[in-house]
């Protein structure tokens, strides 16, 4: 199936390349829907595998949703060519554990993506990504002055991003903690300078935020904040 006919359907932003998926058998009873064994989708020349699926009250209002998504080998260059983003080769990983949706919209969830630690593909990243990830960690403009600003791309050593969302809000995490509240979301690396890094200076954001900030930044647009405004809804 093509990824760009896939996301028109839902309503999002295009991607490149195309998806195919390996169903199990399932079952229906008692207005619950559950799947006999695990799907294995085929995306960005990786594997996503969908655990624990399952379905309650399908035909109510609220629709209740439970799943664990593990990815592997998931290609960063392909994931990235078609946004406005920016470009940044590696090979990602991650998790989604503990999905839990009503009406189609997310109760809770725990999850991280990031780069491989010995990977294969070398480390790449542009300009126009390091300021939208810097801008996602609320460091924003990274780049945008100093004769940093006229080099196209650099190398970078690991790349992470981590949400733990509950009560509506995101509780963010990184490759690894700062000295401060704040946490890594893209580590130096290579031989040659320059090197760059990307820390996270706050830790929440409410969900819709999030979503719409990457939105925006997906189009060429600016507008994500991190904050303690929901320190309070977590605790």
């Amino acid at each position: 199936v093509s990824m760009p006919q896939v996301m028109a359907s839902f309503g999002l932003p295009p991607m490149a390349g195309k998806v195919s998926a390996k169903l199990p058998e399932l079952s229906f009873q008692r207005n619950k829907l559950v799947l006999d064994g695990d799907i294995e989708v085929s995306l960005f020349k990786g594997a996503i595998e969908i655990t624990d699926f399952e379905i309650s009250e399908l035909f109510s209002r609220v629709p209740r949703l439970y799943a664990n998504v593990v990815a592997r080998g998931l290609d960063l260059e392909t994931l990235t060519s078609t946004f406005s983003f920016g470009n940044i080769s590696g090979t990602l990983d991650g998790h989604v554990t503990g999905l839990h949706l009503e009406a189609w919209q997310p109760v809770s969830f725990d999850a991280y993506f990031g780069t491989r630690e010995n990977d294969e593909i070398r480390h790449r990243i542009s300009r126009q990504a390091v300021d939208n990830l810097g801008r996602i960690g609320a460091q924003t403009s990274v780049l945008s002055s100093g004769w940093l600003r006229f080099i196209p791309n650099y190398s970078y050593g690991q790349l992470g991003l981590g949400c733990r969302f509950e009560r509506g809000y995101c509780l963010m995490s990184g490759v690894a903690n700062t000295n401060s509240e704040g946490f890594y979301v893209l580590t130096r690396g290579g031989l040659i300078p320059p090197w760059i890094d990307i820390k996270g200076r706050g830790k929440l954001i409410s969900w819709q935020n999030l979503i719409d900030g990457i939105k925006q930044i997906s189009t060429g647009e600016v507008a994500v904040k991190l904050g303690a405004d929901g320190q309070q809804q977590l605790q």
